[in-house]
C-alpha cells in the first residue's frame, strides 16, 4: 500500500513536470519582447502594423500577451486567430486583444495600419476606479472581438492615432498625460463604434450590468478553483438566486453557464494550441480525472476532446 502511494505521488509529480514543460511552448510576451522595434513608454507602444509584423515572424505561432492590444487594419488580407475564432483580415477592421488570450497572425502579404499596446497599470494611472473590462470589446466572453470601421469615421481615428504616435516620439515631460488623454479618447471612440455595430452590448452605466461584468471578471480569474455559483455569489455579496436571475435577464443564460463556458474556452484553447495530452489538459484544468473531463467536454461541446483537437488542426 505504501509502495503504491509512492508510485501515485511519483506519477503526479512527473505529470506536473511534463505539463510545465509543455505549457512553455505557448509563448507569452510582454510589450518590449514582441520585437526589437517596439518603443515602450511605461508599458505603452504604438507602431505601424507593417513594420511591427515584418520584425515579428514568431507572432505567426500561437502565443499570449500580458497586455491589451488594438490592431487597426487599413489594408491587408489573410486571417487572425483569436482563441478558437479564425477571423478574416480586411481593410478597416479593428481587432481587440486582452491579456491571456491565445492568438496568431496568418496574413498574406503586407498589412498596413496601427498596433497599439498597453497594460493595465498604464491605463489605471489616469483612470482611478475604472476597469478595462468595462469596455465590452476587451471581454474574453466576446466571440467577435473586432469591429469594422465605417469609412466616414476613418479620418478622425487616423488623426488620433497619428497624434499618439507623434507624442510618443516627442517624449517630453508633458507626453505622459497627453498620451493618457488620447488613449481615453481612443477607447471611448471605439466603444461608440462597437455599440453601434453591437447594440445588445452591455451599457457601462447600467448597475446590474456592472455586477455582471464583476461576475465575469471574477470567473475569468478563479474558474480553475471555483466552479459553483455560490462561490461567486459570496464574492459579489449577493445570493446565488439573485446572481442567476441577473444573468438570465442580461445574458439570457444562468450563471452556471458562464462558469462552464469559461472552463470550456480554456480547454479549447489548450486543445487547439498546445501539445499537451488530453489527460494533461484535464489535470491542468483541475478535473478529478480524464474521464470526467471527457464527459464534461462532450456534454457541452457535443464532441470529445480528441475530436475537437482533430477538427481544430485539420
Amino acid at each position: 500500500m505504501y509502495f503504491v502511494s509512492l508510485q501515485l505521488i511519483f506519477i503526479h509529480l512527473k505529470l506536473e513536470q511534463d505539463i510545465m514543460k509543455k505549457k512553455s511552448r505557448i509563448a507569452s510576451y510582454r510589450i518590449n519582447e514582441l520585437n526589437n522595434k517596439v518603443r515602450t513608454k511605461r508599458e505603452f507602444a504604438i507602431e505601424d502594423a507593417s513594420e511591427f509584423l515584418s520584425k515579428a515572424n514568431h507572432l505567426r505561432e500561437p502565443h499570449r500577451h500580458d497586455h491589451y492590444g488594438i490592431f487597426v487594419i487599413q489594408k491587408g488580407n489573410g486571417t487572425k486567430t483569436i482563441d478558437i475564432n479564425e477571423i478574416p483580415i480586411k481593410a478597416n477592421r479593428i481587432f481587440f486583444l486582452s491579456p491571456g488570450q491565445i492568438h496568431s497572425w496568418n496574413n498574406k502579404g503586407q498589412i498596413s495600419g496601427f498596433v497599439i499596446l498597453f497594460n493595465k497599470d498604464f491605463f489605471s494611472i489616469s483612470n482611478s476606479g475604472r476597469e478595462l473590462q468595462e469596455f465590452p470589446f476587451f471581454s474574453v466572453y466576446d466571440t467577435h472581438p473586432y469591429i469594422d470601421l465605417d469609412k466616414k469615421n476613418e479620418p478622425l481615428l487616423l488623426q488620433i492615432l497619428k497624434s499618439i504616435k507623434a507624442e510618443v516620439q516627442k517624449s517630453d515631460r508633458h507626453s505622459h498625460p497627453i498620451i493618457h488623454s488620447y488613449l481615453n479618447i481612443l477607447l471611448f471612440l471605439m466603444l461608440r463604434f462597437y455599440e453601434k455595430q453591437k447594440p445588445k452590448s452591455i451599457s457601462m452605466k447600467n448597475l446590474p450590468a456592472a455586477k455582471i461584468r464583476e461576475f465575469e471578471k471574477a470567473v475569468n480569474k478563479h474558474f480553475l478553483t471555483k466552479r459553483f455559483v455560490s462561490d461567486y455569489a459570496h464574492m459579489l455579496h449577493v445570493t446565488p438566486n439573485y446572481l442567476n436571475a441577473l444573468c438570465a435577464k442580461i445574458k439570457n443564460k444562468p450563471a452556471g453557464s458562464i462558469i462552464r463556458e469559461r472552463i470550456l474556452l480554456e480547454a479549447k484553447r489548450l486543445l487547439a494550441h498546445s501539445d499537451n495530452s488530453v489527460s494533461e489538459i484535464a489535470y491542468q484544468l483541475k478535473f478529478v480525472d480524464n474521464s470526467y473531463f471527457g464527459r464534461f467536454f462532450k456534454k457541452y461541446s457535443r464532441v470529445t476532446p480528441a475530436q475537437y483537437r482533430k477538427k481544430s488542426i485539420a
